[in-house]
């Protein structure tokens, strides 16, 4: 996910993962149903820049430590420059946004033409 999150936001991720070692499985896991869902490790943290490339060697994921990169703040304008949704993707020839300002009830009740001819036994009662 933290790719996805690098190249929607054009931005860099830093994702840091907690590591759980087998003592801490065993004291928190008292049934295998537990043991089940929990296992050591847990970790992979990395660092991904705005164009989803890892910009530092993954940790294993048994293994605590540090992880640094030496970031490039000129890709964050390349990447949005590639996304641009603001740009070529705005289209006010295909979308347009519509602001109705007056006011209105929060709920309406409807009905389709082929509910006619089936009568909502669920309806509440016209009076």
């Amino acid at each position: 996910m933290s790719k996805v999150y690098a190249v929607e936001g054009s931005c860099f991720v830093l994702a840091p993962c907690g590591v759980i070692s087998q003592t801490m499985v065993d004291e928190m896991c008292d049934t295998d149903d537990k043991r089940g869902l929990v296992h050591a490790g847990g970790g992979h943290a990395v660092i991904y820049g705005p164009d989803r490339s890892p910009l530092a060697e993954k940790l294993p994921e048994t293994e605590e430590g540090l992880i640094y990169a030496t970031l490039d703040l000129g890709a964050i304008g390349v990447a949005k420059n590639a996304a641009d949704p603001a740009g070529h993707y705005s289209r006010p020839d295909v979308v347009r946004l519509l602001f109705n300002n007056k006011p209105s009830r929060s709920v309406e009740h409807f009905s389709l033409p082929h509910d006619a001819l089936e009568p909502d036994v669920n309806a509440p009662a016209e009076r």
